[in-house]
């Protein structure tokens, strides 16, 4: 994916809103969804083009086990992000599980403001890395728990995004109020 922080921050802003999704883990799970289907789509039509390209009986079987292998493959495939608590000294990191991610970040204290608001920037900022750098998380690498992003690059691209995803929210939430009060 090759993209601004603020393209994803938008397109993730764009389910939020308006497919009516209550949270942003939600928004990032169809966003990363919708991408692999059109992934998806772009190689079944590529492969149902050499299907009709094709001028013998092998090649023909050959293309038609890689639909098929594409389509049960995908139709096994979803993204679930899960957000986990844990202790206060943890540092916020995502977790590699089989069918998604799960954001482990301290567990806030619910009656101040400022760590609700902290907890909020972590998340956002652990989203910015799964829906940035999905291909890096999915990597071999990464696949046994946490992950090490040694990028700064990477690091920037998640604040950015987090910072882009907060402030688009600040903002629809400010548009709706404004609404509500002079409407």
């Amino acid at each position: 994916m090759s993209s601004s922080p603020k393209k994803y921050a938008e397109g993730i802003h764009k389910y939020s809103q308006h497919r009516l999704l209550s949270h942003t883990r939600d928004a990032c799970e169809k966003f990363l969804y919708q991408n692999e289907k059109k992934n998806f789509d772009i190689e079944i039509k590529a492969l149902k083009n050499d299907l009709e390209k094709s001028d013998n009986d092998e090649d023909t079987k050959n293309i038609l086990l890689k639909i098929k292998k594409l389509k049960d493959e995908f139709s096994k495939h979803s993204v679930h992000i899960t957000i986990t608590y844990s202790n206060k000294n943890t540092t916020a990191r995502t977790v590699r599980k089989n069918n998604g991610f799960s954001i482990v970040i301290p567990t806030p204290n619910f009656e101040s403001k400022d760590s609700i608001t902290e907890a909020r920037s972590l998340i956002a900022h652990e989203l910015g890395h799964i829906v940035m750098h999905t291909k890096e998380l999915l990597s071999a690498q990464f696949n046994r728990g946490s992950y090490e992003l040694n990028s700064s690059k990477m690091e920037e691209e998640a604040n950015n995004f987090s910072m882009e995803i907060l402030n688009l929210k600040k903002d629809y939430y400010k548009k709706v109020c404004d609404e509500r009060i002079f409407h």
